[in-house]
């Protein structure tokens, strides 16, 4: 069974209201690779580990990529990986998704398309 490795970040920052996190909500048919339409939701940024990458290296750059944050540092001892299954083009593969927890100061979040 073919297998794909994602990295993400759950990212949070101080505030005087408390702590914020950081949600992107991904509307209706976002995933051109689903083989359905896809309803929409929210989740934390993330993406496919490319190769020669390590997943810091991925976190980094689709936290930059998706959500424009460049400064953030990450906690350490902190790393959740999740697995399921996903379906693309009536194939069957199992993903690993491993998340990291990271802390940021910036308060400007430029979402990508």
């Amino acid at each position: 069974m073919p297998v794909e490795r994602s990295a993400g970040a759950v990212i949070f920052r101080e505030s005087s209201k408390g702590r914020e996190y950081l949600l992107l909500h991904h509307p209706e048919s976002q995933n051109k690779r689903a083989t359905k339409a896809v309803v929409g939701h929210w989740s934390f940024p993330k993406g496919h580990v490319e190769k020669g990458e390590t997943t810091e290296e991925t976190v980094r750059r689709e936290v930059r990529e998706e959500t424009g944050i460049l400064k953030f540092e990450f906690i350490s001892d902190f790393k959740e990986t999740i697995r399921y299954f996903v379906k693309y083009n009536d194939e069957k593969r199992m993903k690993f998704v491993a998340f990291f927890l990271c802390k940021t100061s910036e308060k400007k979040v430029t979402i990508s398309f």
